[in-house]
């Protein structure tokens, strides 16, 4: 299992635990190692659920920033179209 990875994993532990500021950190290091990477195979999941936890802190502004990041790597991902 990649490093990524694993902060995707914990990312969405610390979302499924209502810990946003957490999970915003761990999926910020994921997309990092992804972008050095060049690897959009997980990038948008990461960006998809960072834009879900700043919805749930009503930071809209970063949300849709990521939301369109997300459509842009993945134009027919669902989840990105929710912010």
């Amino acid at each position: 299992m990649s490093v990524a990875t694993r902060y995707k994993e914990a990312g969405d532990q610390h979302y499924r635990q209502k810990s946003y500021v957490n999970a915003i950190e761990d999926y910020s290091k994921a997309i990092a190692l992804l972008e050095n990477q060049n690897d959009s195979n997980l990038i948008y999941i990461c960006y998809s659920n960072r834009c879900a936890c700043y919805l749930q802190q009503k930071k809209t502004t970063e949300a849709l920033q990521d939301a369109q990041k997300c459509v842009q790597i993945k134009p027919d991902w669902h989840k990105g179209m929710y912010g």
